[in-house]
């Protein structure tokens, strides 16, 4: 009767052991499309068995513990390699806006505007007291003027542009580690402070999701501590430690006729090295401002000189 009563108790825990797997496996198929989800495994260990005299008998199957399958070395690299390719993706996305803007090589583009201004000041020397072409020639340089106001007040408007776009993405940030910061907090409680360590697997799927979309703004460093809470910093700046989030804030300052919004962390600028915010940033503050300061100084250069050969002519009379 003993005998049949284990009997059947390890034919009850291997029941119960193999409906976990196939709950696993159904999981697993339901969350197929779901993004950041990681597929998930039933490990299986044997009970502890039981003596009999001399021998030790076999008394089932249990459950150890529902593993994630996760590479955790490939997804640090995969942050990294997101971070980058953000990062150029908007500085080439900008580009391909000064490209547009600039427009070489297309119907009214700068070097023409410049081209037509010179044939009709070359006219212009020709026939000095032809008013037909006194005309034409002041027709060429408004519409050189207008064109190289037209090529700023865009360079501007796309740099205005950014900055929106950079508080757009402040705002989600801080929503995001809030978030993190969070899960923290659920998780080491799911997982009793460590003592079932890794086996919040859902909970520890939505937490590296928000870190992969936080990794795409900016190249982080994740850590893991002993009670399973992520530690998430920038450049050595915190941004989540255990429960705690250190939220990024904004000023505004005035730079080349644009309002630019500069971002710290914990009173400190924040340190952007890679992912699609310091793609904005180095656009705005570098790729564009380059642009903008070489089109004034060209402006400035050719008004100068052109009005300095122009004070020593003379008129008609």
């Amino acid at each position: 009767m003993v005998g049949l009563f284990r009997s059947l108790n390890t034919t009850d825990l291997a029941l119960r052991a193999q409906t976990v797997a196939i709950q696993t496996v159904s999981h697993n198929i339901a969350n197929a499309n779901t993004e950041g989800f990681h597929r998930q495994r039933v490990e299986f260990s044997t009970t502890l068995p039981q003596d009999l005299g001399q021998i030790q008998l076999g008394s089932g199957v249990r459950v150890a513990r529902v593993q994630r399958i996760v590479d955790l070395a490939l997804e640090a690299s995969v942050r990294t390699a997101v971070s980058n390719q953000a990062s150029l993706d908007e500085q080439a996305k900008i580009l391909q806006e000064m490209e547009a803007i600039f427009n070489e090589f297309g119907a009214g583009d700068l070097s023409s505007s410049l081209q037509s201004f010179q044939n009709a000041l070359d006219e212009l020397v020709t026939n000095p007291e032809s008013i037909a072409i006194r005309q034409d020639f002041l027709g060429e340089a408004q519409a050189l003027a207008e064109r190289i106001s037209f090529i700023a007040n865009n360079l501007n408007a796309t740099r205005n542009d950014l900055n929106r776009s950079v508080e757009t993405i402040v705002d989600d940030l801080n929503e995001k580690i809030e978030q993190i910061a969070n899960l923290n907090r659920d998780i080491v409680v799911a997982e009793n402070g460590g003592l079932n360590r890794d086996s919040a697997n859902d909970l520890r799927d939505q937490r590296d999701k928000l870190i992969e979309d936080v990794a795409e703004y900016l190249d982080i460093r994740v850590r893991e501590n002993s009670v399973g809470a992520a530690t998430v910093t920038v450049g050595g700046q915190l941004l989540v430690f255990g429960g705690r989030f250190f939220q990024l804030t904004t000023e505004t300052r005035a730079d080349r006729e644009v309002q630019v919004t500069d971002i710290f962390v914990d009173g400190a600028d924040l340190d952007t090295d890679g992912g699609q915010l310091e793609g904005l940033l180095l656009a705005r503050d570098q790729i564009l401002v380059e642009f903008v300061d070489r089109l004034d100084s060209f402006a400035k250069d050719l008004a100068f000189e052109f009005n300095k050969v122009h004070t020593e002519g003379r008129g008609l009379e």
